[in-house]
């Protein structure tokens, strides 16, 4: 006789086989499945009968010793435990209740999912039901009512229930040909249309009901329809295409072997398994203070809503979890940077004025704001963190000369990289006659210097014979190794790398940052996507700057390209007679 209230024995059983079927090496539940049969076996003893109790003792007695056993003890403990709970099931009857799963739990768990499935769900970032999960749809289809066939409008694009009424032909060449397929909605003819997918032709039966999105074209009175997606709807199942034509059904990212009604069955059921869903990290109350969905109805509103409102509140609530996730991550990584000892500060104060002072020219209230912006940054005792930006022409090289230039004034040294050799030439050029009033000694590295220059460049750098170094790539290279870097500029800094301005930083005592971009970035997304930098802009032209003029062979040029768009830019070249 079963008990009133049977324990959930099969849970364990998927964890335990997975074990054995990756040799027991430990990896088939996130933290060892020893803690994962102990804290099962804690859950299912209470208010479980006796003799059951004593078994799930023994058996987490066991699992306890499982990281010290070896691999042929292992193997033979989970073989055993699993007989043990498959004799008990057959035993007391107990039937099978519906396994729980977590987020962190593999989705080899899942059922339906074996190893090869697994490998093609690892090919889209899914490896846990938590992943699973966070798969959002890139968009949905609204297969609540399938439209009338008739009542379509030229180059509409609809989502259709159809039925596939006889063979299919091919018109044109090889690969490049149009696959027509008849088909109807029970009242009116259409046509459906694949452009260069022939096989298409082949491939549906007559009687083969079909979900399909595309165009709707009419000529001449009759209808086709140039197809963008197919779903075919197996033999047996109008009631699950009943279902799907009565919702909002979610459309995902596919990789080979999956298919869209796989993945939507396999989230359906961790939605229904996983107890509890992905924890939140926006706090209660600001959510609350937000109007935001909970996040677990929101979870299931993305995948499978209700209603428009309740997707679009679900989208909202969780892009909202995301960028708060990442300005979280931000936030604690500039705290553990404050955190850290910096290289000494340097007292700029009266340095700024000098500087200014020393410019052949005069500085725009923007620039002097950002100089200001950095003398407050060397003077902390915290490592600076800023990224000045401004269109070309804005005066961005002035500041970094200044930041270069305090390092060297307070005996350190100071690195700018650029992306590009002729960029980096420039820089050395401009820099170094702003820097001549001062004495500061400056040096060009670059990739280009020949294996004795480059040799002595080092030499000079690990010295500090050189102060201000002005280079590419080769800066951050094994075989430079500064003294005592205190500033770092970084010039056009999204053509780098996170691990390569890494690279350059580790070669100073958390020196003082500065990235340059010409980039324009709104506020908003600056302080979104560089949460843990400060944030400049050079938002005035110095006086005198004129657009740069474009001459009358591109301007004849793009006139052609224009005009016949499928002439190539070498034949346009040929009938302008553009030099």
């Amino acid at each position: 006789m079963a008990p009133e209230n049977p324990p959930n024995l099969s849970s364990p059983l998927k964890p335990l086989k997975l074990e054995i079927d990756l040799g027991c090496a430990d990896d088939a539940v996130v933290g060892g499945i020893g803690a994962y049969i102990g804290n099962w076996a804690a859950d299912v003893s209470q208010g479980a009968d006796p003799q059951l109790v004593e078994r799930l003792e023994r058996i987490s007695q066991a699992f306890g010793q499982y990281p010290e056993l070896d691999q042929p003890a292992r193997e033979d403990l989970c073989r055993r435990t699993i007989k043990a709970l498959e004799l008990y099931r057959r035993r007391f009857r107990v039937p099978d209740s519906p396994a729980r799963l977590k987020p962190s739990d593999s989705v080899r768990f899942m059922r339906g999912v074996g190893p090869r499935r697994a490998e093609a769900l690892a090919d889209l970032g899914i490896q846990t039901v938590g992943d699973l999960l966070r798969h959002y749809p890139t968009r949905h289809q609204d297969r609540r009512e399938s439209p009338p066939i008739a009542t379509l409008e030229h180059r509409q694009s609809a989502t259709l229930l159809v039925t596939v009424t006889g063979p299919g032909e091919i018109k044109g060449f090889r690969r490049r040909g149009r696959a027509l397929v008849p088909a109807t909605d029970g009242e009116t003819p259409l046509t459906l249309v694949w452009f260069n997918q022939p096989y298409r032709a082949r491939q549906f039966d007559p009687g083969t009901r079909l979900f399909v999105t595309g165009q709707v074209m009419i000529h001449k009175g009759e209808f086709s329809l140039h197809v963008g997606e197919t779903e075919s709807i197996p033999e047996g199942e109008d009631a699950a295409a009943v279902a799907e034509l009565g919702r909002i059904t979610p459309v995902y990212p596919l990789a080979a072997g999956i298919k869209q009604r796989l993945l939507r069955g396999l989230i359906r059921g961790a939605l229904e398994a996983c107890d509890p869903l992905p924890a939140s990290a926006v706090p209660d109350a600001l959510a609350q203070e937000r109007g935001l969905t909970a996040l677990p109805d929101a979870i299931r509103q993305i995948h499978f809503p209700d209603t428009d409102e309740d997707r679009s509140a679900a989208r909202a609530r969780i892009a909202y979890e995301e960028l708060f996730a990442l300005q979280a991550a931000l936030a604690r990584r500039r705290a553990a940077a404050d955190r850290v000892a910096s290289s000494p500060p340097i007292d700029v104060a009266a340095l700024a004025d000098e500087f200014c002072a020393s410019l052949p020219f005069e500085p725009t209230s923007a620039q002097r704001r950002v100089i200001d912006d950095i003398a407050g940054d060397l003077g902390s005792p915290v490592p600076a963190s800023r990224l000045v930006h401004g269109d070309v022409g804005s005066g961005k090289t002035v500041c970094a000369a200044f930041a270069l230039l305090a390092a060297a004034r307070s005996g350190a040294q100071a690195a700018m990289m650029a992306p590009t050799e002729l960029l980096a030439e420039q820089h050395y050029e401009t820099i170094s006659g702003l820097l001549e009033p001062f004495d500061v000694s400056c040096r060009l590295l670059t990739g280009a210097l020949g294996s004795s220059a480059r040799k002595y460049a080092h030499r000079q750098i690990e010295r500090a014979e050189d102060s201000v170094i002005i280079g590419t790539q080769a800066l951050f290279q094994e075989a430079v190794q500064f003294k005592n870097l205190a500033v770092a500029v970084i010039d056009e800094q999204h053509r780098f790398g996170v691990r390569q301005r890494a690279r350059l930083s580790a070669k100073g005592l958390a020196p003082n940052v500065f990235l340059m971009s010409a980039t324009p970035i709104p506020r908003t997304l600056a302080l979104t996507a560089y949460g843990d930098f400060d944030v400049s802009v050079l938002d005035e032209m110095p006086p005198g700057r004129t657009p740069v003029p474009r001459s009358r062979g591109a301007m004849r040029r793009k006139r052609c390209c224009r005009q016949w768009p499928a002439v190539s830019f070498r034949a346009a070249r040929r009938m302008w007679s553009v030099p």
